[in-house]
């Protein structure tokens, strides 16, 4: 949510649509929650989409692994 937020406080001056969409069930089943809100229409319309999973900080975490990692800058 802090994300959306810092970037909707941008938004009006780049004459952006801001959208924060929670996505429920999202590790639960065959079909995780962002695969059924695509399939049911939620992303129509949207030109990019962000991911962030908050975290609470200080984050410690021993052993954390990650399957796969894009980094870019978009300007």
């Amino acid at each position: 949510m802090p994300a959306g937020i810092a970037a909707a406080q941008e938004a009006d001056d780049l004459g952006l649509t801001i959208e924060v969409i929670g996505t429920p069930a999202e590790e639960v089943g065959n079909a995780g929650g962002k695969i059924l809100l695509l399939e049911r229409g939620a992303f129509a319309g949207i030109h990019a989409a962000m991911l962030v999973h908050p975290t609470p900080m200080p984050f410690d975490a021993i052993g954390e692994g990650t399957l796969a990692v894009a980094v870019f800058d978009v300007h």
